[in-house]
């Protein structure tokens, strides 16, 4: 498979609101989290999975001008790729060649996950 698959997500919330803890030491995903989530995968779980592994590239377009830690988006955009099934984790051995683009504002966020499936590799 040489092509790849474009998916337009909505901007995910960030690693730091993504997870809560409680005072137990109890984590979870978040309101906002488990609401990117369900939202994510009503939208992947229309493609084919990826077996095997992959090259994911994400055009990221900020809700904002604010300053921000490109990688904190990562964690919830990974996981819902995941739980989709579309691709079978996302560790390294799975996801071996990784970019991100700042595509600078759009009102809202949104997130352009590009996967391309890595064949004998």
């Amino acid at each position: 498979m040489s092509d790849w698959l474009e998916v337009a997500l909505p901007y995910p919330p960030s690693v730091n609101h993504y997870w809560r803890h409680t005072r137990n030491g109890r984590h979870y995903i978040s309101e906002a989290g488990r609401k990117f989530k369900t939202e994510a995968l009503r939208i992947l779980q229309q493609f084919d999975p990826f077996t095997g592994s992959v090259a994911i590239c994400l055009d990221v377009y900020y809700p904002d001008n604010r300053n921000r830690d490109p990688d904190n988006i990562n964690k919830g955009l990974f996981d819902s790729l995941v739980a989709s099934g579309l691709i079978q984790d996302d560790n390294n051995k799975v996801i071996k060649d990784f970019r991100s683009k700042n595509c600078g504002i759009k009102k809202g966020g949104m997130v352009v996950v590009k996967i391309r499936g890595l064949e004998n590799e």
